[in-house]
């Protein structure tokens, strides 16, 4: 096993919020999986790679990140902040019409 993965893992994550910055939303998305594959502990690379999806409009694989990313950090502020706030953009597209009116 290769002892660096943990620090490759860490460089992925900081060049993926490099990324953010830039508005390079698909290449962050792929520093973060790549650095998830490294080390899947990584909530940084989590909560950047839900950041890159919400941007993209992937509303639910968005969810999915930050939830992972509670999942190793229960108590994480940005991830369950940005949970309630992809609900509410997928709640508010996601209403049913009511043709009967």
């Amino acid at each position: 096993p290769d002892p660096h993965r943990a620090w490759k893992s860490v460089v992925l994550s900081n060049r993926a919020m490099t990324n953010l910055k830039l508005g390079v939303y698909n290449d962050a998305e792929d520093d973060c999986t790549a650095a998830l594959k490294l080390n899947e502990k990584n909530v940084k690379a989590y909560l950047r790679r839900g950041a890159a999806r919400s941007v993209s409009g992937n509303y639910l694989e968005a969810i999915d990140d930050f939830e992972s990313a509670l999942l190793i950090e229960p108590k994480n502020a940005d991830a369950k902040s940005e949970i309630v706030r992809m609900k509410g953009i997928i709640g508010g597209a996601d209403q049913i019409p009511d043709f009967d009116m």
